[in-house]
């Protein structure tokens, strides 16, 4: 037997709301865990140790961003878009926030973190398939996939634009038409067995 220590990184975001609901702050933080992985001395057919046991041996967390993002109306958002001022912002609770991005490292950075958000649009879901009573998803069939303030059903997400007709990255963290496939039903099911 063998003992070893692999790092791994990983961020994390975190929103909070004011409570006022006037601000969002959003924080990514960097976390950095190193784990102690114990191995037999037997090896799997393409060489790999046998893993007998793994448990977290270090862990730290530093802040690597933090946006300030500011409550916005839907007429503000508009003249922002037409204006192409990078931004990023986000639909919580009925309530659209809004933050400049001006840098393109932050707008690289917040891209990135977004991305690590789960989305609900993917083919899981019988809109993104077509599969839906209501067929193919508005948000789906839009060319550009922009415009969260458009998507009443999306009561949840993030978007981030920099220009007009380009495609921006808009996530979807909550949506009010999502059904699962019965595909994706049927695989969560035999997974869970």
């Amino acid at each position: 037997m063998s003992t070893e220590f692999k790092t791994s990184k990983r961020q994390r975001l975190v929103t909070e709301l004011s409570p006022d609901f006037c601000t969002i702050t959003l924080t990514m933080f960097e976390i950095k865990e190193t784990y102690k992985i114990e191995t037999s001395n037997e090896t799997t057919p393409r060489r790999k140790r046998i893993e007998i046991s793994k448990e977290l041996f270090s862990s730290s967390a530093k802040e690597a961003h933090k946006w300030t993002l500011k409550s916005i109306s839907v007429e503000e958002l508009r003249d922002i878009r037409n204006r192409e001022i990078p931004s990023l912002v986000i639909k919580k609770a009925g309530m659209l926030y809004y933050t400049q991005i001006n840098e393109k490292t932050k707008l690289k950075f917040a891209f990135e973190s977004i991305n690590g958000i789960q989305h609900m649009c993917s083919a899981d879901c019988n809109g993104f398939n077509g599969n839906s009573e209501n067929g193919l998803c508005e948000k789906v069939m839009s060319q550009y996939c922009d415009g969260i303030e458009r998507y009443d059903f999306i009561t949840e997400g993030y978007e981030l634009f920099h220009k007009k007709k380009v495609p921006s990255a808009l996530i979807v963290v909550e949506c009010s038409n999502y059904s699962l496939s019965e595909t994706s039903r049927m695989r969560k099911m035999d997974n869970s067995n």
